[in-house]
């Protein structure tokens, strides 16, 4: 008998709807056990204008988003996340993934 491979995700934007979707889908994961890794692609920083509407606070200005969304689960056990500071620009950065959100 094969060991499944854990399931991979690729959340493509760490601004207002991929930060939320991110935010979301890593807790419920972690919380129902399921054992995934959950990248999260965006090249962009955080500004001080986007803290009015993004899920940032004011200590992650100058961070990238990803970064600073993947340090909130750090020590979550089920869920790898990962953060990958570079903009979506070919395909081929999609073809690790099983799941691929765009946000």
């Amino acid at each position: 008998m094969t060991a499944k491979r854990m399931p991979r995700i690729l959340i493509v934007g760490a601004g207002g709807i991929g930060g939320l979707t991110f935010d979301l889908v890593v807790p419920a994961l972690e919380k129902v056990g399921q054992k995934c890794s959950i990248t999260i692609m965006d090249g962009d920083t955080v500004e001080a204008s986007n803290l009015g509407h993004q899920r940032f606070s004011s200590s992650d200005v100058g961070s990238f988003k990803t970064t600073a969304l993947v340090q909130k689960y750090e020590l979550f056990n089920n869920v790898y996340c990962v953060s990958d500071t570079e903009n979506l620009r070919v395909k081929e950065q999609l073809q690790d993934f099983d799941y691929i959100i765009i946000g």
